[in-house]
């Protein structure tokens, strides 16, 4: 499903803002969603950053990439998701 969002499946945040839960090999990870015009959702692509002796410090790189938090398999998905809940709900 690589670039594809399932609309279901978003999650929206706000007006503009979201997310989205995704599944691939067994490891999940939520991707940023920017929802534009008619509630079309897309994928926030940002450029990560790279080390770069040359330049003394962090560079962009090459290529864009969806904004995505890594969770892990289906259990540290679970552990990760719970402590951030647990964190939100203490304040």
């Amino acid at each position: 499903m690589a670039n594809q969002i399932d609309e279901d499946k978003v999650i929206a945040v706000d007006t503009y803002n979201g997310m989205y839960l995704e599944q691939h090999e067994g490891n999940y990870s939520l991707k940023a969603i920017q929802i534009g015009k008619n509630e079309v959702p897309y994928l926030i692509w940002v450029f990560l950053s790279k080390w770069s002796k040359a330049a003394g410090g962090a560079v962009p790189d090459d290529k864009k990439r969806p904004m995505a938090v890594r969770l892990g398999t289906r259990s540290e998905a679970v552990k990760a998701l719970k402590q951030i809940l647990k964190q939100i709900e203490e304040g």
